[in-house]
């Protein structure tokens, strides 16, 4: 498989830069939407399978002191500082207008320690619910390497079925958690098949095959099934027999896409700057919506259903959220060139 350098997989890297494009698209475009629900359908899962395939062998042969550290440093520190950082401006303007309104000023403050995507809780970047999520659920599929490989797809069901019961419980646990325990098996099926050096498509006509029963499939499935949310833990009209087959299908696709592109400069970009696309996105969606309705005064009730409006305010949002990231990285190279005792990385 060809590769964007010695130590980069270009599948993977087509497939983190669709899905994060899958993410902003699925932000903007409107609920009422098909694509929207079927960008739903699998966005989230996918991440999660794509993270528990990087987890490379290196990383789970830490020990548990270790592998948390450092897991907390990679997703649990850029977590609390984009959380702090983007309250600022969502207080002293944001919250004045749009989703916004009505939210108590300090509740995405608290929701920083408390860490849902749902209620406000952070209402400064939404999305940012993921990292805590995804720190819980790295932890959980790290524990059950470490057992039996017999015991390891039985824990992690049994991990994804205390996930839905939280979920139904009046009390609602911190940091995502039931979303992180419904996570694992999708993070475990990324580890394993990573482990096993399974190919990332069919070979020869079976790719196409797979494509094309695939798409009928999930568009069938996405169909019937209505409006999902991982975030929120809804599953659609007929619940999670028919939201993990979408999912499974939505990740095979993607992956399967992704390994037949080539690999791409853009796409490796797009792929390092997930993080701060993930947490930016949202913020800028904002800028530019006040930007058009206030200065230049162009209405913007079509936006969530105009393709043309929907794909240039998306590119152009993770275009910006990019320009932050070289930003952020070129100051950092700078202070620990003038300052060559810091460690910022």
């Amino acid at each position: 498989m060809k590769q964007s350098s010695p130590t980069r997989i270009a599948a993977i890297d087509n497939a983190k830069a669709l899905g994060i494009l899958f993410v902003v698209l699925g932000h903007i475009v409107s609920p009422s939407y098909y694509v929207s629900n079927l960008i739903f359908a699998f966005q989230v899962p996918l991440f999660f399978a794509l993270s528990g395939y990087l987890l490379s062998s290196g990383k789970l042969k830490l020990g548990a002191g270790a592998f948390t550290r450092h897991t907390a440093a990679r997703l649990l520190l850029p977590y609390v500082l984009f959380g702090l950082l983007l309250y600022v401006p969502w207080f002293l303007v944001f919250r004045h207008f749009g989703a916004g309104v009505g939210v108590p000023p300090l509740k995405p403050l608290a929701g920083i320690l408390y860490g849902l995507g749902t209620d406000g809780w952070l209402q400064q970047s939404p999305p940012l619910w993921f990292l805590p999520a995804l720190f819980i659920a790295t932890l959980l599929t790290y524990a059950i390497t470490k057992a039996e490989k017999r015991l390891q797809w039985p824990l992690a069901f049994i991990f994804a079925n205390l996930g839905i019961l939280a979920s139904l419980s009046p009390v609602t646990f911190p940091f995502s958690s039931a979303n992180a325990m419904l996570a694992v098996p999708f993070m475990l099926a990324g580890v394993q098949w990573r482990a096993k050096g399974l190919p990332l498509r069919p070979a020869g006509s079976r790719a196409i095959a797979a494509l094309a029963l695939g798409s009928i499939a999930l568009l069938t499935i996405v169909a019937f099934n209505g409006e999902p949310d991982f975030n929120a833990m809804r599953f659609g009209t007929y619940g999670l027999a028919l939201y993990l087959p979408a999912a499974l299908l939505g990740i095979m696709l993607t992956v399967i896409i992704s390994a037949m592109l080539p690999a791409s400069k853009v796409a490796e970009a797009v792929s390092n700057g997930t993080l701060y696309i993930l947490a930016l996105h949202i913020p800028f969606f904002t800028v530019i919506k006040g930007i058009a309705l206030k200065v230049l005064h162009i209405p913007t009730a079509d936006w969530s259903t105009n393709p043309a409006l929907i794909l240039l305010i998306s590119a152009t949002a993770i275009a910006l959220s990019l320009v932050v990231q070289f930003t952020v990285q070129r100051g950092r190279g700078l202070i620990e060139v003038r300052f060559p005792k810091l460690k910022l990385r």
